[in-house]
Protein backbone atom coordinates (compact mmCIF):
# COMPACT_ATOMS: atom_id res chain seq x y z
CA UNK A 1 0.00 0.00 0.00
CA UNK A 2 1.42 3.36 -1.00
CA UNK A 3 0.44 6.13 1.31
CA UNK A 4 0.88 9.66 2.42
CA UNK A 5 1.47 10.88 5.65
CA UNK A 6 -0.61 14.33 4.65
CA UNK A 7 -3.91 12.06 4.28
CA UNK A 8 -6.06 10.39 6.77
CA UNK A 9 -5.99 6.55 7.13
CA UNK A 10 -7.83 3.62 8.42
CA UNK A 11 -7.06 0.53 9.95
CA UNK A 12 -9.51 -0.97 7.84
CA UNK A 13 -7.33 0.09 4.57
CA UNK A 14 -4.87 -2.70 6.13
CA UNK A 15 -7.97 -5.08 7.35
CA UNK A 16 -9.04 -5.06 3.09
CA UNK A 17 -5.56 -5.15 1.81
CA UNK A 18 -5.06 -8.20 4.60
CA UNK A 19 -7.80 -9.61 2.72
CA UNK A 20 -6.69 -9.95 -0.42
CA UNK A 21 -2.88 -10.57 -0.32
CA UNK A 22 -2.25 -12.45 3.55
CA UNK A 23 -1.33 -15.96 3.06
CA UNK A 24 -3.07 -16.39 6.51
CA UNK A 25 -5.89 -13.85 6.58
CA UNK A 26 -7.25 -14.94 9.59
CA UNK A 27 -4.59 -14.63 11.31
CA UNK A 28 -3.35 -11.30 10.10
CA UNK A 29 -6.14 -9.80 10.75
CA UNK A 30 -6.59 -11.01 14.51
CA UNK A 31 -3.48 -9.87 14.99
CA UNK A 32 -4.35 -6.09 13.42
CA UNK A 33 -7.36 -6.06 15.59
CA UNK A 34 -4.55 -7.17 18.59
CA UNK A 35 -1.78 -4.05 18.09
CA UNK A 36 -5.04 -1.52 17.39
CA UNK A 37 -6.02 -2.21 20.51
CA UNK A 38 -2.39 -2.38 22.67
CA UNK A 39 -1.59 1.25 20.41
CA UNK A 40 -5.03 2.61 21.71
CA UNK A 41 -3.80 1.32 25.76
CA UNK A 42 -0.04 2.86 25.18
CA UNK A 43 -1.14 5.79 23.35
CA UNK A 44 1.11 4.47 20.25
CA UNK A 45 1.79 8.08 19.21
CA UNK A 46 3.69 6.99 15.65
CA UNK A 47 0.62 4.59 14.73
CA UNK A 48 0.79 5.70 11.03
CA UNK A 49 0.12 3.59 8.04
CA UNK A 50 3.70 3.63 7.08
CA UNK A 51 4.39 2.09 10.29
CA UNK A 52 2.91 -1.45 9.21
CA UNK A 53 4.42 -3.84 7.09
CA UNK A 54 3.70 -6.93 4.96
CA UNK A 55 6.52 -9.61 4.65
CA UNK A 56 6.52 -11.76 1.12
CA UNK A 57 5.78 -15.36 2.02
CA UNK A 58 5.76 -16.56 -1.59
CA UNK A 59 3.98 -16.99 -4.93
CA UNK A 60 2.69 -13.39 -4.53
CA UNK A 61 1.02 -14.09 -0.63
CA UNK A 62 1.83 -11.84 1.99
CA UNK A 63 1.98 -12.02 6.14
CA UNK A 64 1.37 -9.22 8.55
CA UNK A 65 5.08 -8.23 9.53
CA UNK A 66 6.08 -7.85 12.84
CA UNK A 67 5.54 -4.60 14.78
CA UNK A 68 7.53 -1.70 14.81
CA UNK A 69 8.43 2.01 15.32
CA UNK A 70 5.91 1.25 18.48
CA UNK A 71 6.29 4.89 20.50
CA UNK A 72 4.40 4.30 23.69
CA UNK A 73 3.08 7.87 25.62
CA UNK A 74 1.13 7.66 27.89
CA UNK A 75 0.81 10.09 29.98
CA UNK A 76 -0.22 11.95 26.31
CA UNK A 77 -4.08 12.34 24.99
CA UNK A 78 -5.37 9.74 22.58
CA UNK A 79 -4.88 10.78 19.07
CA UNK A 80 -4.48 8.18 15.91
CA UNK A 81 -2.37 8.90 13.15
CA UNK A 82 -4.62 6.08 11.45
CA UNK A 83 -8.04 6.27 12.58
CA UNK A 84 -9.77 2.67 13.25
CA UNK A 85 -11.95 2.98 10.37
CA UNK A 86 -12.70 5.27 7.59
CA UNK A 87 -15.84 6.72 9.42
CA UNK A 88 -14.36 7.03 12.59
CA UNK A 89 -12.11 10.03 14.05
CA UNK A 90 -8.74 10.27 15.84
CA UNK A 91 -9.81 9.64 19.25
CA UNK A 92 -10.30 6.08 19.03
CA UNK A 93 -11.18 3.97 21.86
CA UNK A 94 -11.13 0.72 23.27
CA UNK A 95 -15.01 0.07 22.99
CA UNK A 96 -14.61 1.52 19.43
CA UNK A 97 -12.09 -0.94 18.82
CA UNK A 98 -14.70 -3.69 20.00
CA UNK A 99 -17.61 -2.89 18.20
CA UNK A 100 -15.51 -2.84 14.87
CA UNK A 101 -14.17 -5.66 15.37
CA UNK A 102 -16.11 -7.58 12.90
CA UNK A 103 -14.46 -5.16 10.27
CA UNK A 104 -11.23 -7.84 11.01
CA UNK A 105 -13.29 -10.62 10.81
CA UNK A 106 -13.33 -11.09 14.46
CA UNK A 107 -16.90 -11.61 16.11
CA UNK A 108 -17.87 -9.63 19.16
CA UNK A 109 -17.57 -12.38 21.48
CA UNK A 110 -14.28 -13.78 20.28
CA UNK A 111 -13.05 -9.70 21.12
CA UNK A 112 -14.94 -9.76 24.57
CA UNK A 113 -16.11 -13.19 25.39
CA UNK A 114 -14.01 -16.10 26.87
CA UNK A 115 -11.12 -16.72 25.53
CA UNK A 116 -10.97 -13.39 24.17
CA UNK A 117 -8.52 -11.61 22.52
CA UNK A 118 -9.16 -8.18 24.39
CA UNK A 119 -8.33 -10.61 27.26
CA UNK A 120 -5.04 -11.91 26.51
CA UNK A 121 -4.01 -7.81 26.02
CA UNK A 122 -5.33 -7.33 29.60
CA UNK A 123 -2.92 -9.99 30.45
CA UNK A 124 0.03 -8.23 29.48
CA UNK A 125 2.00 -7.25 32.45
CA UNK A 126 3.83 -4.80 31.31
CA UNK A 127 0.78 -2.38 30.87
CA UNK A 128 0.33 -0.50 33.20
CA UNK A 129 -2.60 -1.16 36.00
CA UNK A 130 -5.00 2.17 34.21
CA UNK A 131 -4.33 0.94 31.11
CA UNK A 132 -5.35 -2.83 31.88
CA UNK A 133 -8.62 -0.90 33.74
CA UNK A 134 -9.18 1.01 30.65
CA UNK A 135 -9.48 -1.93 28.48
CA UNK A 136 -11.90 -3.80 31.35
CA UNK A 137 -14.33 -1.06 31.40
CA UNK A 138 -15.74 1.75 29.43
CA UNK A 139 -16.09 5.52 30.09
CA UNK A 140 -19.67 4.73 31.73
CA UNK A 141 -18.65 1.96 34.19
CA UNK A 142 -19.93 -1.18 31.44
CA UNK A 143 -17.89 -4.13 31.66
CA UNK A 144 -16.51 -4.12 28.27
CA UNK A 145 -14.33 -7.00 28.53
CA UNK A 146 -14.28 -10.73 30.90
CA UNK A 147 -10.96 -8.95 33.06
CA UNK A 148 -13.67 -6.97 34.84
CA UNK A 149 -11.94 -7.09 38.23
CA UNK A 150 -8.27 -6.54 37.82
CA UNK A 151 -5.87 -6.49 40.89
CA UNK A 152 -2.95 -4.15 41.44
CA UNK A 153 -0.33 -6.48 40.24
CA UNK A 154 1.40 -7.98 37.20
CA UNK A 155 -0.91 -11.23 37.06
CA UNK A 156 -4.23 -10.39 36.20
CA UNK A 157 -7.13 -12.32 37.28
CA UNK A 158 -9.94 -12.91 34.11
CA UNK A 159 -13.77 -13.02 35.26
CA UNK A 160 -16.76 -13.71 33.18
CA UNK A 161 -18.59 -10.93 32.44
Amino acid sequence: MQASREEDHAYTEIAERILVVSHEPKRDLVELWRRIVFSMLITNVDDHLQNHGFLHVAHGQWRLAPAFDVNPMPDKDRELKTWLTEDSDPTGSVEEAVAAAGHFRLARDAACGKPAVADQICGVSCLPLEARAALAYSANGNTVCPCARIPNTFSVIATSA
